[in-house]
């Protein structure tokens, strides 16, 4: 029956998204896939549509500082400048593909804010972006340890505050002193 879903889930993304589609793993099929496929695909669609998701982050940056953002966020960081939408540019956005989420950096007068407020970036290599940061002139900061998830936090030019981690396994299964999470009785 999986692989019939499999086979199922890829004819689907065929009609979907025919440029996404991989026909030499997935060739087309002629046949008819069993109800339970069907059920069992229709299912667990409904579960991934339905799962809420971050879409993206905004953050502001002082106005005129298009070459430290691109600097900070492109260069240093690597990531992907994307296009911002026509109806949007003359608010002087700079965006960037963050995974499968995106970074908006707005334009607005900056103001002293050291709350908690932050975003955490996952990353492959935590200690060579920890000395690419600090060879450009920044201060990275060590929080306290959480298992399994080495991290540290570091400003960006304008002061936002920002979390780089590598996730090395779940929390969770490492810390005994995790209390038990229950479901609160409806009553």
């Amino acid at each position: 029956m999986f692989d019939d879903c499999r086979f199922y889930i890829a004819d689907f993304e065929f009609r979907l998204l025919p440029t996404k589609y991989d026909e030499a793993r997935y060739p087309r099929r002629t046949d008819e896939y069993t109800k339970e496929s069907r059920i069992f695909v229709y299912s667990w669609m409904a579960i991934a549509m339905n799962r809420p998701r971050i879409q993206h982050v905004s953050i502001p940056r002082p106005p005129g500082s298009h070459a430290q953002t691109r600097t900070f966020y492109g260069a240093l960081l690597g990531l992907e400048e994307i296009p911002v939408p026509a109806s949007i540019q003359q608010l002087d956005l700079i965006w960037y593909r963050l995974g499968e989420t995106e970074l908006h950096c707005f334009t607005e007068e900056m103001q002293a804010d050291r709350s908690g407020r932050h975003f955490c970036i996952e990353v492959d290599d935590l200690e060579s972006l920890r000395a690419r940061l600090e060879a450009a002139g920044y201060t990275p900061r060590d929080p306290i340890a959480i298992p399994g998830r080495p991290r540290f936090f570091c400003r960006d030019p304008f002061g936002n505050d920002i979390e780089f981690t590598t996730i090395q396994h779940d929390y969770l299964d490492h810390d005994s002193t995790q209390p038990s999470v229950t479901q609160a009785d409806p009553a």
